[in-house]
């Protein structure tokens, strides 16, 4: 018998994340004082900070969303039960014209799908709204780290350990081996 993995569900603790970044934040300031990096550091603990209120106000549903939703699903329903309380469902059954039912049939089918399309649709629109923004936060983020492997580039010690020389565009490098090394 094989036995199935269980997942684990992984979740990202903002505190932890907060206090791991403020931690960062203290050695890189005290090894490299004054720093950029130490800078990008300290706007990367706001950002962090930003983003975990954002996370929060995510998790909350939107009651107003929903409520309009449960509404205009409500009155789709209504509606339909209205328009099938008009049909003469007698004159139709002592007709023997099979196309007109066969017609009548094919419309309430297609508005029932689209009814049913329809609501699918916005049962779903919270979830998106909430995915859109959760990718607008994590872009933010994304960026973040460009920045801080841009910081990294004149830091890189195999530089130093090559012998590379530098050409006329390279960066100013301000750290010495010892420090490049460490």
């Amino acid at each position: 018998m094989r036995h199935r993995a269980k997942k684990v569900r992984q979740v990202l603790v903002p505190e932890r994340i907060v206090r791991t970044l403020e931690q960062l934040h203290a050695r890189i300031s005290e090894r490299f004082p004054g720093s950029g990096l130490s800078s990008v550091c300290a706007d990367l603990i706001h950002t962090a900070k930003m983003t975990a209120r954002r996370a929060h106000a995510l998790s909350r549903p939107y009651f107003g969303l929903q409520i309009l939703v449960g509404l205009v699903v409500l009155a789709a329903i209504l509606l339909q039960i209205y328009a099938a309380g008009l049909v003469d469902w007698i004159a139709i059954g002592r007709k023997e014209d099979i196309v007109t039912l066969a017609q009548g049939l094919d419309s309430a089918v297609n508005l029932t799908l689209l009814s049913g399309g329809a609501i699918w649709f916005l049962a779903g629109l919270e979830r998106r709204w909430k995915r859109a923004r959760a990718l607008a936060d994590l872009y933010q983020l994304r960026a973040f780290a460009h920045v801080i492997d841009m910081h990294q580039l004149t830091k890189d010690p195999s530089v130093v350990l090559a012998g590379a020389r530098p050409t006329a565009s390279s960066p100013t490098r301000q750290m010495t081996e010892p420090e490049l090394l460490r």
